[in-house]
């Protein structure tokens, strides 16, 4: 409280909403001018608000307490440690507020990925059935080529937007609005060692799974099954808590690769850092966002499955024609579901990194004074 109990002294004017009172003998800056040392505003790919070791001290006086309530939640959420209430109604409320660079970016990315895959998927399909004659070298296999397929390039899409999704998280906290061309053009840079880093972690989950299998399958072919089985199960259990525990703990990595500009091997060690200490909650908190996603997105696909199987009963004994119908009935099942549930699951991701570096790096303060930064700019 100072001598005129908190107001601004005679004849001065208060300060424009959202800017302190400069220390004494420093005037303002000029309009739309940051004082020196101010953190920056803008996100070319990886925001400074964003980048790693931000100190909070750094740039001007805090806001006053009088601008505090605008400033504490400039955009989706407020900037304080999030509860599992406030990243849920967050990623909600980036999908409204920027539903052409979440759900129509989604739609773009599904749509490249898996229109190639469900061509791809169709010619396997046909060329895995059995010949009329049953002369096939390839045996009846099915749908199980194309299915196959179709998670490969689905792990390409979600790859993709797990990077792509993290800058419009970036800037809906933030309190700005962007779209599809401006968050490709932050985020194409990064895409590579997005997808670098899925794939090193999704490589060390799958090799040991494919040894212990194949060990298994092995021992059941040339000992008994029951010997198979029992190595298989005992060496199994391992292999699923550690794919557990690896993918909770990088799942920080794509934020920090697109909010900080991070490589492959530092974004993993970021994640590290950042889950260290919260993996139960980290996991479970993932765990739910998946089950909920994974749930509607079995409700959004089943018309396109029943339209699928209909189409198969509706060739006859032409089985060809029918499972051709029922994968690319699958694939636009993906695309409608992957395109309503993949912005969910990667806004909660993205806001449970803003959330660690928060409670572990007073990273609030800093969006505190980027969010009056952008005030001040948008004043000037």
């Amino acid at each position: 409280m100072t001598e005129h109990g908190g107001y601004p002294p005679p004849g001065q004017a208060y300060p424009p909403p959202g800017q302190a009172y400069p220390p004494p003998g420093q005037a303002y800056p000029p309009p739309g001018q940051l004082a020196p040392g101010h953190p920056t505003a803008t996100m070319p790919g990886a925001a400074p608000a964003f980048a790693a070791g931000a100190a909070p001290a750094v740039g001007p006086p805090a806001p006053p307490a009088w601008a505090m309530p605008v400033l504490h939640k400039p955009g989706v959420v407020a900037l304080r440690p999030l509860g599992l209430g406030d990243v849920m109604d967050g990623s909600i409320k980036a999908i409204r507020r920027n539903p052409g660079a979440t759900l129509g970016l989604s739609a773009v990315v599904l749509l490249a990925c898996l229109i190639p895959s469900a061509v791809i998927s169709a010619l396997v399909t046909m060329v895995s059935l059995p010949s009329p004659d049953g002369t096939s070298t390839v045996g009846s296999l099915g749908t199980l080529p194309a299915s196959l397929v179709q998670s490969l390039f689905t792990w390409l899409a979600i790859g993709l937007l797990s990077g792509l999704l993290s800058h419009v998280i970036g800037e809906a906290v933030l309190g700005r609005r962007t779209t599809m061309g401006r968050t490709w053009s932050s985020t194409r840079r990064r895409l590579l060692p997005i997808l670098g880093a899925r794939l090193l972690v999704d490589l060390a989950i799958v090799v040991p799974t494919v040894v212990v299998a194949g060990v298994g399958l092995l021992l059941a072919l040339n000992v008994n099954a029951g010997t198979g089985l029992l190595v298989g199960v005992l060496a199994g259990l391992p292999c699923v808590a550690g794919s557990i525990w690896l993918s909770t703990r990088t799942a920080l990595a794509a934020p920090a690769i697109v909010l900080e500009g991070l490589g492959v091997r530092p974004a993993l060690r970021r994640s590290f850092a950042l889950t260290r200490g919260v993996f139960w909650r980290t996991f479970g908190i993932i765990l739910l966002v998946s089950v909920i996603a994974a749930i509607a997105g079995s409700m959004l696909s089943v018309p396109f499955s029943l339209v699928g199987f209909v189409g198969m009963a509706a060739t006859g004994d032409n089985l060809q024609s029918g499972l051709v119908m029922v994968v690319i009935a699958s694939h636009l099942g993906k695309i409608v579901s992957g395109t309503l549930t993949t912005p969910f699951v990667a806004g909660v991701v993205g806001l449970l990194y803003i959330d660690r570096r928060i409670r572990l790096e007073g990273l609030d303060v800093t969006l505190i004074r980027a969010a009056a930064a952008d005030a001040a700019g948008r004043r000037g």
